[in-house]
């Protein structure tokens, strides 16, 4: 059973009529405006787009596309029903902006992306809301704020109703069927709620281990300044990348040490060393060939509670040691690493263990596809249940401020 919003006759209509983004905000390939406008106003709305078949997009039929032009820009729109459209363009910023700004001097109304589901709420405004209301409005705040296709095929797999029974059986009377769903939505909402949100990862070791190269190298283009001067990167420089759909920001930061005599590089180690208590995955850099770290970035490893990575870099220095290899540690937290009175650690006291060289590309691949592995340690196939933001928060017991469930 899908769930795809009010019916025609449940659509409230502004009196001004209103021009909504459906796509996030920034470039794509296409970008999509859903427009709410009485019959009377869609003349005046429309009056920019021009089609050879010589019917006009206010006496269009519904469900009817029309391939046309606004003011010269290639777009396709369509009817879905008395008092609503879609126009798909270009996804430039140019592109639709202008069109926006068209539809603002016919008269109507722009509203910001994320109210096109709040239109679906308000359109029940006048009714309790039900499982149905608060599932689709999720998913749609959910489908629009998406930065790839496979994480908006993962919400759209959602519309079948699975949300619906697992709303269900959260409310269940039946201890065990209320447990068993909880279990479902604790072991799947990191997933869930890194659909629309990037995983956060930081690349924290010395100055000079390499951590600059290896962003760049990651991002495919030139983020951080690479110099053999310690001290260079003096704030945390982020980059986005997509692996295998899912979208990671990696956080290049100041070489972590004791001396220095800049106030800025001081300020940059400052929140290098604030940083993990923020993160999904701390990747702790080294140049070294036995893999050793500067004590106070071991130090830091050892305090945080989610994966511990390390990436032994410049591989192409010490071709003698194994490209890659990896170790049966389930997850690190404090105190898995060598006790506090060491000043190093040995690799096997890391989840996961990657020799690259960001200078010949030797271990890249394998290191994004271990950072995934640490994030995701299991792939949600296409009938798995993903509890997305919005959709069973208001059936959950309250969360900690650290995150975890109060029972």
């Amino acid at each position: 059973m899908a769930f795809s919003g009010p019916s025609p006759e449940l659509t409230l209509i502004p009196s001004r009529g209103t021009a909504i983004p459906l796509t996030a905000p920034g470039p794509g390939a296409v970008a999509a405006i859903r427009i709410h406008a009485a019959p009377s106003q869609a003349e005046q709305a429309f009056l920019s787009f021009r089609v050879n078949t010589g019917t006009s997009a206010a006496n269009a039929p519904v469900n009817r596309i029309l391939y046309g032009s606004w003011n010269g820009e290639d777009v396709v729109l369509v009817r879905l029903d008395a008092a609503r459209w879609e126009i798909c363009c270009h996804g430039g910023f140019a592109a639709i902006t202008q069109i926006l700004l068209d539809l603002q001097t016919a008269g109507l109304h722009l509203l910001p992306a994320d109210s096109a589901a709040s239109m679906v709420e308000s359109s029940f405004s006048e009714s309790i809301p039900d499982d149905g209301n608060i599932v689709d409005t999720a998913l749609q705040r959910a489908l629009i704020a998406c930065r790839t296709r496979q994480a908006a095929n993962r919400v759209l797999q959602q519309f079948d109703g699975r949300l619906m029974i697992l709303r269900q059986q959260l409310r269940s009377t039946d201890t065990l069927t209320r447990e068993a769903a909880r279990r479902k939505v604790l072991q799947w909402r990191s997933c869930a709620n890194h659909l629309t949100a990037p995983f956060h990862v930081a690349l924290l070791g010395a100055p000079n281990v390499g951590k600059s190269s290896l962003l760049n190298a990651l991002a495919g283009r030139e983020r951080s300044i690479v110099s053999p001067i310690p001290g260079t990167t003096r704030d945390v420089v982020d980059a986005e990348v997509i692996v295998d759909g899912w979208t990671l920001c990696l956080s290049d930061t100041a070489g972590i040490r004791q001396t220095t005599d800049s106030e800025l590089e001081l300020e940059g180690i400052a929140r290098a060393r604030a940083l993990p208590q923020q993160l999904d995955l701390l990747c702790c850099v080294t140049d070294r060939a036995d893999g050793d770290c500067d004590a106070e970035v071991i130090a830091l490893a050892r305090q945080f509670h989610g994966p511990v990575m390390l990436i032994c870099s410049k591989s192409d220095l010490h071709l003698q040691t194994p490209e890659s290899e990896t170790t049966g540690i389930a997850a690190s937290s404090p105190g898995t690493m060598s006790s506090p009175g060491t000043a190093s650690a040995r690799t096997d006291d890391y989840v996961r263990v990657v020799r690259v060289s960001a200078l010949t590309g030797v271990g890249m691949s394998e290191l994004a596809r271990e950072m995934l592995s640490l994030l995701i340690p299991c792939s949600p196939d296409a009938d798995t249940v993903l509890p997305v933001p919005g959709s069973v928060d208001d059936l959950l017991p309250e969360t900690s401020p650290d995150g975890s469930d109060v029972c």
